[in-house]
């Protein structure tokens, strides 16, 4: 009777801490169509947030309301990831984020122009404190749009925890979409856990036929089973005024009408988005871009949005001959469901076990054991790396080396797991030493894949070896693969547009800029002297001018660009134009 009281209290306890959360009013005044929504499978990520369609273009400039009381807490713009961006606490642990955005309003806009202005920049990042910029409930904060690395004109909504950032499903606050179709299932797959299972006769993947009138898999003729094996569920779901395939809210397993299997993300750690490759085919989706969300449980996972019973395989003593019913259900956020039945049975056939040939990396490269549970830290004299815990969803080996390669001032050193086809979870840091005869300030570590080069955010450091101090270079890396250090000596670049030098000027000046390795670190534009602000747009590259900020431009006027890239390489440009 105790027991029952104290489990009693806490499910009160719960609601009423649930209750006690702010109520938060949809951001658009505008039926919600969502063209993503919250924890769909996205390439190494979880979507993190709801993707509300606005009319596309002709829909850019929709007004984005505050959802209840609060200030704002954060203001970032960037010409890439999520372009201008906005922050709001609102109490009680909860903050909202509105992401491509197209342009702020009223004391914002006006916070964010004079911080443009102050410190002659575009993108920012910057907090703010409670009392500086409040917002009410109702108030237009903002304007949707398609800024940065956004697909096309949306806003990008989020509900996050405050204090940890965690991610949160905003169709549990309230916000509401008018769904009445059930999800479509797409796919099933069985997969043989190991050498010594087998699925209708096959130690390959098992495609489940699902079209109507299919024989395999039902009680007449049931799928033979040999040992153990994973399934995989490929599903979406679509609602009214959303023509894109969306994600659903969970997906339920039973067998033999017993539960087996949940998969239902409530809310995305911050900083484990990619934990996603650990629930899903990974080699398949990576190939085909289809989500099969798999019931195989990694101990390393560190989301774990599934429920299951050991490390997620099914399978039956060897004797047992019945027939075996797995019923597997994929529900919507509104609570439509598909329901599919399959039917297995043991197979007759004995196997003979096979065993596993111990296998070795290869000769020319070293090895460490990487463990999911503890850090891993390698000093060389020719490189040297530092990764967290956390970085494999298994044990496994670190593969390392380098080879020498003439097309590069440096050696190449390679980074790898062993067996795993997973990238890393977090990033983690790749040190090499400057090479002889170059000026530090201009190297910069790159990844490369073929003849491609990608840049990493370099800086150099000061680290001892074998008790000797020295200078490195260091940076963050993302991925494994091959690495070298390469030598940027080229300033980056602007190409006009929509004019030509000495001719007549519109409106907006448009230019392309980039740069051929590093990056571009910095820009800023000047009118007459008089520093002006200019937009860079990361998707298409391009740099835009309003020359409606200068009062007076005269009949000709000049226009000066100073750009520098990561390595300090600088250019400066100037056009004379007309009106």
């Amino acid at each position: 009777m105790k027991k029952a009281f104290y489990i009693l209290l806490f499910f009160l306890s719960a609601a009423a801490a649930f209750a006690q959360r702010v109520r938060l009013d949809p951001p658009l005044h505008r039926d919600i169509a969502p063209s993503g929504t919250f924890a769909e499978i996205r390439g190494n990520h979880y979507h993190g947030g709801l993707d509300l369609r606005i009319g596309g273009d002709t829909g850019i400039g929709t007004p984005v309301y505050a959802p209840a009381d609060g200030y704002v807490s954060r203001l970032r713009i960037s010409a890439y990831d999520g372009g201008k961006m906005l922050y709001i606490n609102h109490g009680d642990n909860i903050t909202t984020v509105y992401l491509h955005l197209d342009s702020y309003q009223g004391a914002i806009a006006d916070y964010v122009l004079d911080f443009q202005r102050r410190n002659q920049c575009y993108s920012l990042d910057t907090t703010l404190s409670e009392g500086e910029l409040p917002v009410h409930r109702g108030d237009i904060i903002a304007h949707a749009g398609n800024s940065g690395m956004s697909g096309g004109p949306h806003l990008h909504y989020e509900i996050r925890e405050t204090r940890t950032q965690h991610t949160l499903n905003p169709l549990r606050f309230g916000l509401s979409i008018v769904d009445t179709m059930p999800p479509t299932l797409r796919g099933i797959k069985l997969y043989p856990v190991d050498k010594n299972s087998r699925v209708n006769g096959s130690k390959s993947t098992y495609q489940v036929d699902l079209e109507e009138g299919a024989v395999a898999g039902t009680e007449r003729k049931p799928i033979s089973i040999i040992g153990r094996f994973y399934i995989g569920v490929y599903a979406d779901d679509m609602s009214k005024g959303s023509t894109f395939h969306n994600g659903y809210d969970r997906i339920d397993i039973w067998v033999d009408g017993k539960p087996f299997f949940q998969y239902c993300v409530t809310k995305i750690p911050n900083g484990d988005t990619r934990a996603i490759n650990a629930q899903i085919d990974y080699s398949h989706y990576c190939s085909t871009q289809e989500g099969y969300v798999m019931t195989r449980r990694f101990p390393g996972d560190p989301i774990r949005p599934a429920r299951t019973y050991g490390d997620g395989s099914i399978g039956f003593i060897p004797s047992d001959t019945t027939l075996h019913r797995i019923t597997i259900s994929v529900t919507d956020f509104n609570g439509n469901s598909t329901v599919r039945r399959l039917y297995v049975r043991n197979s007759l056939e004995t196997l003979v076990p096979m065993h596993d040939i111990p296998e070795h990396p290869s000769y020319h490269l070293f090895s460490d054991s990487l463990l999911y549970c503890w850090p891993l830290t390698i000093h060389r004299g020719d490189y040297q790396i530092d990764m967290p815990v956390g970085m494999g969803y298994y044990d496994d080996l670190l593969l390392h080396g380098i080879q020498q390669d003439r097309r590069y001032i440096s050696p190449i050193v390679t980074v790898r797991p062993w067996k795993s086809p997973y990238p890393p979870t977090h990033t983690w840091v790749i040190r090499m030493p400057i090479p002889i005869g170059y000026e530090p300030e201009q190297l910069v570590i790159c990844r490369i894949s073929g003849d491609y080069a990608s840049a990493l955010p370099t800086r150099i450091v000061q680290r001892n070896v074998e008790g000797k101090p020295g200078r490195w270079l260091e940076a963050d890396a993302r991925w494994y693969g091959n690495f070298v250090v390469k030598c940027d000596t080229s300033a980056p670049y602007v190409t006009p547009s929509n004019f030509k030098a000495g001719g007549k000027a519109p409106n907006v000046l448009l230019l392309k800029m980039g740069d051929n390795l590093s990056g571009v670190r910095e820009y800023r534009c000047f009118v007459n002297d008089q520093w002006v602000l200019s937009e860079f747009d990361g998707k298409s590259a391009t740099l835009s001018i309003d020359l409606s900020q200068v009062a007076d431009l005269g009949k000709t006027f000049r226009v000066n660009i100073f750009l520098a890239d990561a390595c300090g390489n600088r250019r400066e440009v100037v056009y004379n134009l007309k009106r």
